[in-house]
């Protein structure tokens, strides 16, 4: 809507919006306590888009600064100290350890992929030992070390994204069958867990093009007054965002897409200097090559740097 701090009506979207570092903050505990209360997969999901796409992207490279707003197509900002985004934003990555590894029914759930270790109390004086090594969310490639004091049987819960399309799971050098794999749900790996057993996990990183239209009707039900598409891009976890305006100058421009395959539009290039990850050039005719990389990093992570997340399409019917 037209004010900063309000509920829109429903199915409203606009590749205008904004998000509150405090929302954030709020969207991850409210999340959080979902998870704990039924279990269900889609509440990690959730956590994890916000923490590693409008969390980090609201974080200044120097550990102190953070943005009020975060904007979908904008630039950088940073909150008064004495705001509440800047404590917000702090007690938000504080939750994330906590979400990690969780109890989930009578086994261990994996929730949230990031480098780490935990350990978790199983049986009867048995404590478990989860190591996690991993370049997430750059690379989909997981290596679990699992060391159990005591042997004992219980099931270790995987947690499928919901963008992941196939994945590939490694048990002490057997890999388990993936016909039972469901995106956006919990695989769960039935062992005798010992002193060392290795689980890997590897997540197929994939471009995704997603439109989305923005739509105005009119009143009482009339007609639309007007539908603009507009699309973005998505790797894995992470949500890409062009490196600045269109030409230099532009926040938006029609660009046209060809309707059987936009993801052909994006070239993979090198990161520039001090971004890791994946980058890429999005080449379409009249304009120059628009570098994209991940939304937390687009825009030099610098007051007044620009990144623009959603891209005004022109489908070309084919």
């Amino acid at each position: 809507g037209k004010h900063m701090e309000c509920f829109n009506r429903k199915n409203y979207w606009s590749p205008y919006g904004l998000v509150e570092t405090c929302s954030t903050m709020a969207w991850i505990q409210l999340n959080k306590e979902l998870l704990r209360i039924t279990g269900q997969a889609k509440y990690a999901q959730e956590i994890e888009k916000s923490a590693y796409n409008a969390l980090l992207g609201a974080r200044f490279p120097n550990g102190i600064d953070w943005s009020y707003h975060s904007f979908n197509n904008g630039s950088w900002s940073i909150a008064n100290f004495n705001d509440c985004c800047p404590s917000s934003g702090a007690l938000a990555l504080e939750e994330l350890p906590t979400l990690i590894y969780s109890h989930i029914k009578n086994g261990i759930a994996l929730n949230f992929f990031t480098e780490s270790e935990g350990t978790i109390q199983m049986g009867k004086g048995n404590l478990v030992k989860i190591k996690q090594e991993t370049k997430y969310p750059l690379d989909g490639k997981i290596q679990l070390t699992v060391a159990s004091s005591k042997k004992e049987a219980f099931p270790l819960f995987i947690r499928i994204p919901d963008w992941a399309s196939s994945a590939t799971i490694n048990v002490n050098g057997k890999t388990i069958s993936g016909s039972t794999l469901r995106a956006g749900e919990y695989f769960p790996i039935n062992g005798n867990w010992g002193k060392k057993d290795i689980v890997q996990i590897e997540f197929p990183f994939e471009m995704r093009v997603d439109e989305r239209s923005e739509q105005l009707d009119g009143p009482q039900n009339a007609s639309e007054i007007y539908s603009v598409n507009w699309f973005s891009l998505s790797r894995g976890p992470l949500v890409f965002a062009a490196d600045g305006l269109i030409d230099g100058k532009d926040r938006e421009r029609s660009l046209s897409l060809t309707s059987k395959s936009p993801e052909s539009l994006f070239n993979p290039v090198s990161p520039p200097q001090g971004i890791d990850g994946a980058a890429y050039s999005l080449k379409v005719p009249g304009i120059e090559g628009l570098l994209f990389v991940p939304y937390y990093s687009a825009g030099g992570m610098k007051k007044g740097g620009w990144r623009l997340t959603w891209l005004q399409s022109e489908i070309v019917k084919e």
